[in-house]
């Protein structure tokens, strides 16, 4: 392993690289004013603006009860993915209609679960 400093790459380096500018640093900012600059940007965020829960409720689906998500096309609520109407269950309901919990059908294979989904109407 060699350490190759920006500005003194040897020739046997360069040659890997068939449009390599010499001089493209001079026009550029070397790597550590980069690093400086991300950093001074990044301490403008503030880190406590969302908790990491708050972020998740954010994130995660809203809950429907089963006769709302059995509904077809444009009659569905708003934000639900017609293709993953199941995802949309309380945690609870899904378990009692998949027989399994919502991680566990992340691993199902995708033919079984149309399978299941068209039993339940959800397809």
């Amino acid at each position: 392993m060699t350490v190759i400093k920006q500005g003194a790459e040897p020739v046997a380096f360069k040659s890997y690289f068939v449009a390599w500018e010499p001089q493209m640093w001079n026009k550029k900012m070397s790597y550590e004013d980069q690093m400086k600059a991300i950093k001074q940007d990044n301490d403008k965020v503030d880190e406590n603006a969302w908790s990491l829960t708050e972020w998740n409720e954010k994130l995660k689906p809203k809950n429907f009860p089963l006769e709302v998500l059995q509904r077809k096309g444009e009659d569905l609520p708003e934000g639900v993915d017609p293709t993953k109407k199941e995802m949309h269950l309380d945690d609870d309901k899904f378990e009692e209609m998949f027989k399994m919990s919502k991680n566990e059908w992340e691993k199902v294979p995708q033919w079984k679960k149309n399978q299941c989904k068209k039993s339940l109407d959800l397809f």
